[in-house]
């Protein structure tokens, strides 16, 4: 069972899902809903904040995701032999 390649991988891909949407809410234009009243600065400032939570984590998932594909185990059928000498399995 490949259990470090599948969820490496699969971890990697949603780093990489996270971190495009990262890009995204970054370079989103922020909507303002319009209002017939004044906006104060200190509104506005609190609606320039970036949420940063999707481009840790999906960091996080990609970085794992890459240790866990890149150094999981083959599968490896263990050789015929014992100590030295042939099995001849009968």
């Amino acid at each position: 069972m490949q259990f470090g390649r599948f969820h490496g991988l699969a971890s990697v891909v949603f780093g990489f899902f996270l971190l495009g949407c990262q890009v995204w809410l970054y370079l989103a234009p922020q909507q303002i809903a319009p209002s017939s009243y004044t906006v104060q600065a200190s509104q506005l400032q609190d609606s320039e904040n970036v949420n940063y939570l999707p481009g840790i984590v999906g960091f996080v998932a990609l970085v794992t995701g890459g240790i866990l594909f890149f150094f999981s185990r083959k599968n490896v059928t263990p050789p015929d032999t014992v100590k030295g000498t042939e099995f001849s399995g009968s």
